[in-house]
């Protein structure tokens, strides 16, 4: 059989993005003439859902976000100097866990700017796929997309650290791992009931290990 597929999202849980993100909006806030000021609470509000539908929601959009905006979003981030760590105790568990899963990134970010930092970390081979925001469908079409095309495998399990992804998996019947050094706590997560919720970045091996050994 083949090996089982493990997601991970990307932002908040291999890399400490938020106050970038945060940044990063309200910039873009700008930008768009809107009078707009994001709190971390407010970032927290918008991943609660998917991230991208929410934005569109504050922009006072009643169609999809356009590429565009899209590109206007990742264009500011660029312009954008606050610090972006790499978890580097993840990355760790990532290289030894990676014989023993399928390891595919889902992400809002971009695809490009994902692998590009995986390759300075020396990660990216370790991973079989990755679909940013680039990559057309939102992260429960692609979650439903990649079990479809592994008809195999029945263990798909989901690491992330926001409560909107924990929904969207759970519409493909994945089990999540949610992880709360990223965008939400352990009291959001508790509403929610995913497998388990992690605090450090040194329990996440073993309970990795626990979904099938």
């Amino acid at each position: 059989m083949d090996k089982p597929v493990l997601f991970f999202d990307y932002d908040g849980v291999i890399i400490d993005s938020k106050q970038n993100t945060l940044d990063t909006l309200n910039l873009f806030f700008k930008k768009k003439r809107l009078d707009i000021k994001f709190s971390v609470n407010d970032l927290r509000k918008v991943f609660q859902g998917n991230f991208w539908e929410n934005i569109n929601i504050v922009l006072g959009g009643k169609s999809k976000i356009t590429l565009n905006e899209r590109n206007l979003f990742y264009n500011t981030k660029k312009e954008i100097q606050t610090p972006i760590v790499v978890f580097q105790d993840v990355l760790k568990v990532i290289k030894k866990i990676a014989n023993d899963f399928k390891l595919i990134i889902v992400s809002s970010n971009h695809s490009k700017h994902i692998q590009k930092r995986l390759v300075d970390n020396n990660c990216d081979y370790y991973f079989y796929q990755i679909l940013g925001c680039d990559h057309i469908g939102n992260k429960e079409e692609k979650f439903r997309d990649i079990i479809k095309s592994n008809k195999n495998q029945n263990n798909f399990y989901l690491v992330t650290d926001s409560v909107g992804d924990l929904l969207e998996a759970e519409k493909s019947n994945i089990k999540t791992i949610a992880v709360t050094w990223g965008i939400h706590n352990k009291e959001d997560f508790e509403k929610f009931n995913p497998f388990v919720i992690i605090d450090n970045f040194f329990d996440l091996e073993e309970n990795i290990k626990k979904l099938v050994f």
